[in-house]
């Protein structure tokens, strides 16, 4: 009998996940942010910000991702000017998705 074991993507070397996905699967992308240190996660955000300042465009995957991380960011902040200004930039990328 076959033993079934749940899948877990390799994490990088720096323990922050990639911004650019293959395939964009939103649902492990909220669950391995939710299981992250919270400077992980910090350092995430901080990542996408880089990159986002690089694009000229955002493409509407990479508006997801960061509407999916600023939202972990709101549920797990622990100060509530954190968690304003995650729920500020997650409304923002939520806005610019609804223009896509």
């Amino acid at each position: 009998m076959e033993k079934y074991t749940a899948y877990r993507p390799k994490a990088p070397q720096n323990n922050v996940f990639p911004i650019r996905l293959k395939k964009l699967d939103l649902n492990r992308y909220r669950e391995e942010l939710l299981i992250m240190p919270r400077i992980d996660l910090l350092q995430e955000m901080m990542k996408y910000q880089e990159e986002a300042e690089k694009l000229k465009t955002q493409p509407y995957p990479f508006l997801q991702k960061g509407s999916v991380l600023f939202s972990v960011i709101e549920f797990v902040a622990q100060t509530d000017d954190l968690r304003s200004i995650a729920s500020a930039y997650r409304r923002h990328l939520d806005f610019q998705m609804s223009l896509s």
